[in-house]
């Protein structure tokens, strides 16, 4: 009785262990999935907005083109 008494102990011990393994986990994928959907807007991008009497890099690269 003593040995099985025992045993569940580190049977709970050890399911706690991998619950708090699994929330790190979860926790992690989560930022990976934020990060990864903020990179994918910003690379899809076609025009930038620009302020008046600013230059964008499409005015520029176009008065460079045409001469």
């Amino acid at each position: 009785m003593a040995i099985m008494a025992f045993g569940m102990l580190g049977v709970v011990g050890m399911q706690a262990t991998l619950r708090a393994n699994a929330d790190a986990a979860k926790q992690r994928s989560e930022a990976t999935r934020l990060a990864e959907e903020k990179i994918e807007q910003w690379r899809s991008f076609s025009v930038l907005p620009t302020t008046t009497g600013v230059k964008a890099f499409a005015d520029i690269a176009t008065v460079r083109a045409h001469r």
